[in-house]
């Protein structure tokens, strides 16, 4: 077993696409009322510590074990477009600090008892490489046990940004980071999420992520991508149409908002049903982000609720491929058991095969949320989809 924790856990991800793969939680770190629950529903036996910012001086005190793998997905607003990009001064982004002060505990706590360093893994949206206090620089050298800040020039002269990918390396850890699109791994949605992992000093975090001496980023058929065109087909006897087939990434207020961004114009998360226009229900959501159906329907939460943890989580394909990385270069005692067929990544899931048939009334689109998404289009203007258009019509 392949012991891992993990904080700002959501609905853990991690654990629906790694267990399969021999990795096991120790602990989670989630203090949102509905994720909670759906973490108390499916793991029962795992206990949730709540706050990540308690969650450091618990390992100081010897009341959680250290894991050898840390997941995090510390809160995305606070550098991206809907968060107004507020990066550190932002509370939620105050909490990827919080997150530096756990790698820091584990570390001590590791060689105090002369075990192998963690290793870490953290997602965030990309627009943290862009973000203006620098939270990626101070998130780097957090991890690798710097004092100072890291900055793009440091790694690269020519830079005044952080690049899509990259990597340092130090006496105490190694680290690499690198965005990855879900839609090359299979899945029909355009999710760009930046992933940073640090090993030991021993390890290559490079390795880990695919990234060579040069940064090119190969992941052999993973990288096979969806076409842009449109669809129509009918299935099981109902008639579908879809203006694209890949959908713009599933964002948490889509339960609420699902009228109002560039989704609506150009369709991505729209469907039309025996000529009827929708959203996607909870259920599809489900399965565009690679969970088990109705794995976040639980009692006392809500719709709105679920698409919200739905699109705070992570592509459950995309982890399973991080998972399998880390086995390959860290833990290759476990590579015996794992079948590249059970890996599930390469072959490309299509929204079709994602699309309930038995759609409830309440995802279809009224007449008069019809013509509130062509009065926001006009009154922004911006160009939206003309099948869309004639469907909204």
């Amino acid at each position: 077993m392949i012991s891992f924790g993990s904080v700002c856990s959501g609905i853990d991800a991690s654990s629906v696409a790694l267990n399969s793969l021999g990795f096991k939680a120790l602990w989670f770190a989630e203090n949102a009322k509905g994720p909670s629950l759906v973490l108390s529903k499916h793991y029962p036996d795992t206990p949730n510590l709540g706050d990540i910012r308690d969650v450091a001086e618990l390992i100081d005190t010897d009341k959680i074990p250290c894991p050898q793998v840390l997941f995090a997905g510390t809160p995305c607003q606070a550098f991206s477009l809907a968060g107004l990009r507020n990066g550190l001064d932002d509370i939620r982004g105050s909490l990827t600090l919080a997150f530096v002060d756990i790698v820091k505990a584990l570390d001590k706590k590791n060689l105090e008892k002369k075990n192998t360093k963690t290793t870490i893994v953290w997602e965030n949206v990309d627009g943290v490489l862009s973000d203006k206090t620098n939270a990626f620089g101070y998130l780097l050298a957090g991890i690798l046990g710097e004092e100072q800040p890291k900055k793009p020039k440091d790694f690269n002269y020519k830079w005044s940004s952080w690049g899509q990918s990259g990597h340092f390396k130090n006496e105490n850890r190694t680290i690499a980071w690198r965005v990855l699109d879900a839609k090359h791994f299979g899945v029909p949605q355009q999710r760009k999420r930046v992933f940073v992992v640090s090993t030991d000093s021993k390890h290559s975090a490079n390795s880990i992520l695919g990234i060579d001496e040069n940064l090119k980023l190969g992941c052999g058929n993973l990288y096979d991508t969806y076409e842009n065109k449109e669809l129509s087909f009918v299935k099981e006897g109902h008639r579908f149409f879809l203006f694209r087939d890949f959908t713009d990434c599933l964002y948490s207020a889509y339960g609420t908002k699902w009228n109002g961004n560039a989704a609506a114009d150009n369709g991505s998360l729209f469907v039309v049903q025996d000529d009827r226009l929708r959203r996607l229900s909870v259920l599809e959501c489900e399965r565009l982000m690679g969970f088990p159906d109705h794995y976040t329907q639980v009692q006392g939460v809500s719709d709105t609720s679920r698409y919200r943890m739905l699109g705070n989580s992570w592509a459950v394909r995309v982890i399973k491929w991080v998972g399998y990385r880390l086995i390959k270069e860290i833990f290759i005692k476990y590579l015996w058991h794992i079948h590249a067929d059970s890996l599930d990544v390469g072959n490309k899931v299509e929204l079709k095969d994602i699309l309930d048939i038995d759609c409830a009334e309440k995802f279809y689109i009224s007449q008069k949320a019809k013509l509130g998404i062509l009065r926001r289009s006009e009154t922004r203007v911006r160009v939206i989809n003309p099948k869309l258009k004639a469907f909204l019509s």
